[in-house]
């Protein structure tokens, strides 16, 4: 996956259990920011991708993404820059915003996807050639990094999570809770979870090559190592796959509501927290323990 700076807060979206019309225009509260300077096709390519996930959410977990949300898709590092300013003070100074263009535009990832405040960046890696050629072979990779970086707002919205969010012990949980379920949300989207023992044996393997338990990947773990995206990633799998998406969602909304971590996580999935990061410690290694855990019944945690 990519490369997330994962610093939410407020951005104000509005979800709520609806049916949703395949032929509805894209929400008016999600305003999209591509550069005139750079191919035409960027907008509509973008805006083509953004009704793929919101259809996902909708459709196959009964979410309706409504906004208000900036997104911002380019590979102008100064446009990113400048759009990001402008949309985000006084929150961040013009320095930090071209900082914050500069840092998180990678070279060596096709999209780089960040989400801070109320503002969404796709960034497109500053060695390609943008092309319409290169925005057809590069279509899933927009929808799969859309769908993550949209998980992480849906999170931000059930949790209530705020500015003090940023700094420390944040509300809306562990970090390698966030990015693990933003991937496998994902990867959902990919379709990749209609094999499952095969995307099992592909995650499970991404994961061993981490050499931190999650215990150390709750506040500010170093994610500039795509590894550790790979175990938080492995966790994740586990308890949806063994309790389901409805309770991983009931997780993030039991934050909301205003119990602690580890009262959302016990009311959610039947186990204490540090119960689940000791358990899991053990089935990182073992890929047959693993499989057998996560295919158990709830009854027997």
């Amino acid at each position: 996956m990519k490369q997330f700076l994962f610093l939410l807060s407020v951005i104000g979206l509005t979800l709520a259990v609806a049916f949703f019309d395949k032929k509805a225009p894209i929400p008016v509260g999600i305003e999209l920011h591509t550069n005139p300077n750079e191919i035409r096709a960027l907008e509509p390519a973008l805006n083509d991708s953004l009704d793929r996930v919101l259809a996902f959410y909708a459709q196959k977990h009964q979410l309706t993404f409504n906004g208000p949300q900036h997104i911002i898709f380019s590979q102008d590092t100064t446009f990113i820059g400048e759009k990001y300013y402008a949309l985000s003070r006084p929150h961040v100074s013009r320095k930090n915003a071209n900082y914050f263009a500069r840092n998180n535009c990678n070279a060596d990832q096709t999209i780089s996807g960040v989400i801070t405040l109320k503002v969404m960046v796709l960034c497109i890696s500053p060695v390609d050639t943008i092309t319409p050629a290169w925005i057809y072979q590069n279509t899933a990779e927009i929808d799969a990094t859309l769908a993550h970086e949209i998980m992480h707002s849906i999170q931000n919205k059930l949790t209530a999570e705020t500015a003090g969010g940023i700094k420390g012990n944040r509300p809306a949980g562990p970090i390698w809770m966030a990015e693990g379920t933003a991937n496998y949300m994902a990867r959902d989207f990919q379709g990749a979870m209609v094999q499952k023992r095969m995307e099992f044996e592909r995650v499970f393997a991404r994961a061993q090559g981490a050499d931190k338990s999650i215990d150390a990947l709750q506040h500010s773990p170093p994610f500039g190592d795509f590894e550790y995206y790979g175990v938080s990633h492995l966790a994740a799998f586990l308890l949806i796959e063994r309790f389901g998406v409805p309770a991983m969602f009931q997780y993030w909304e039991n934050i909301g509501q205003g119990y602690n971590w580890n009262n959302s996580f016990s009311r959610a999935f039947l186990m204490p927290m540090s119960d689940f990061e000791q358990q899991f410690d053990t089935l990182r290694r073992d890929r047959n323990a693993a499989w057998d855990w996560m295919t158990a019944e709830k009854a027997d945690t």
